[in-house]
């Protein structure tokens, strides 16, 4: 129990307070020594997006993952620099999973369509 503005408050054990700066924000504004001393620095990287889709693209059960995986990055990464830059794009890791679940959907509706087939018949009809 602590006092709180002339209250007395039950504290709970299992509280967690996280603070993210992302990296242009961490130049603007430093957290004063007093609760920089609180709070434990961690480091983040980038997601591999490229090995999230094989295994999401395996565990839907496609058998070409490591192929279609290269493809769909390449698809995501250029559509992220080529397309303008408005809110309504979402290239993050939350839409290519969307993606990814739909594409396992249909995967599923018809899974004896021979995935490199219905690839290149794709790639060919972009051709003509």
């Amino acid at each position: 129990m602590y006092d709180c503005e002339s209250k007395n408050q039950r504290q709970v054990q299992r509280t967690l307070l996280t603070l993210i700066f992302t990296c242009f924000l961490v130049f603007l504004s430093e957290l004063p020594e007093n609760l920089k001393t609180l709070f434990r620095s961690c480091a983040m990287v980038t997601p591999d997006m490229e090995l999230i889709c094989e295994n999401m693209l395996m565990s839907e059960g496609f058998l070409q993952a490591h192929r279609l995986s290269k493809k769909f990055t390449t698809l995501y990464s250029l559509s992220s620099e080529l397309l303008s830059k408005q809110r309504h794009y979402d290239w993050g890791l939350r839409a290519t999973k969307a993606v990814l679940r739909v594409a396992g959907s249909l995967k599923r509706g018809e899974p004896l369509v021979d995935e490199v087939r219905a690839q290149e018949s794709t790639e060919q009809g972009k051709g003509r």
